[in-house]
């Protein structure tokens, strides 16, 4: 017998219930100001971490001693990995210009990059939707929340 079935299926169950308790561990430091009752900025931290923990020991346990060959891909189909670098390319961009360029142009580059992975070719109306998006993200933390993200080189202007 086995021990495992589905060995990607393991690592990744492994590697989110690690995720989780990384995330679990870092909000366990963080400081909270004594103002705050019972739910405070580290709750929903903590709720992400719990799911992603908790989706990572079903994960395990699927490959471990689930059925290994409903993971399988069919036959003669293949992988389109250009939607995937597409996004991938986003996402890093996302993360290399919030600090510089703030977080509305870094948040409408992983729009769009996202958009155009998943096919859309109507570049007008996406790029109106990210600075809606992005727009209403940032006043809702910004403003409302009051966690501010960073504005970059529209400090001044938002």
């Amino acid at each position: 017998m086995k021990l495992a079935r589905n060995r990607a299926g393991l690592a990744i169950g492994l590697g989110l219930v690690a995720l989780g308790g990384v995330i679990a561990t870092s909000i366990s430091g963080m400081q909270v100001p004594p103002t705050y009752a019972k739910v405070g900025p580290r709750i929903f931290p903590f709720l992400a971490a719990g799911l992603l923990a908790g989706l990572g020991a079903l994960f395990t346990l699927r490959a471990l001693v689930g059925a290994a060959d409903a993971l399988q891909a069919e036959p003669g189909i293949t992988t389109d990995w250009l939607p995937v670098v597409v996004i991938s390319g986003g996402f890093l961009a996302f993360i290399a210009l919030l600090e510089w360029a703030g977080f509305l142009p870094a948040a409408v580059a992983l729009f769009l990059a996202t958009a155009a992975g998943f096919g859309s070719r109507r570049a007008v109306r996406d790029l109106i939707a990210a600075i809606v998006v992005a727009l209403a993200i940032y006043l809702l933390f910004d403003r409302i929340l009051g966690l501010p993200l960073p504005a970059g080189m529209l400090k001044g202007l938002i």
